[in-house]
């Protein structure tokens, strides 16, 4: 028996048997349920959308409150560090979100103690924008209660998706391996 003239041909040889494996049978890794990809999609689509329609809020507010106040420094650094904090908290629900679909239940369960507390706010910021009155037609609260509705929708359809069946059995399938 001869050596290979090429010493990476067999290396090649196995790892490309190695590739015709589909990636469940590489990982052993169960497919995630459509509750979860479903609330996967939630988790990506919503804090993203809810991102953008607090920075067009932020613009028209400051560019308001710089028009028509002469002490507008204070109301617009508070809305500064509402917009900013909006983004990283669309940021981690992204990548908590990625982490869920992997089937990592401590994710599922920090997202749904944050969308419980994203539920309870938004109601409360609906309640707040239609007591207010007249405010209500100004373009930036149209925007909070377009942004507070859809939040509050979603993050209610997130904890159903997150908790059916198919979902807990996802995660108690993934935590067992």
């Amino acid at each position: 028996m001869t050596a290979p003239q090429n010493p990476w041909q067999q290396q090649q040889f196995q790892s490309a048997a190695y590739q015709q494996l589909p990636p469940q049978q590489q990982f052993d890794r169960p497919n995630p349920p459509r509750t979860v990809v479903s609330a996967t999609l939630i988790g990506i689509v919503v804090p993203i959308l809810s991102a953008v329609l607090t920075v067009i809020s932020f613009v028209l507010n400051a560019l308001e409150l710089i028009r028509y106040t002469d002490d507008w420094l204070g109301p617009v650094m508070f809305m500064v560090a509402n917009t900013l904090g909006t983004l990283a908290l669309a940021v981690l629900w992204v990548i908590f979100a990625l982490q869920m679909r992997a089937g990592r239940n401590w994710s599922r369960t920090t997202l749904a103690i944050l969308a419980v507390v994203w539920l309870l706010y938004s109601l409360f910021g609906i309640t707040v924008m239609l007591t207010q009155g007249p405010l209500t037609t100004h373009a930036s609260a149209i925007l909070t209660i377009l942004d507070s509705s859809m939040a509050a929708i979603a993050m209610l359809l997130f904890l159903i998706l997150v908790f059916l069946k198919p979902s807990n059995q996802y995660f108690k399938a993934t935590n067992n391996r």
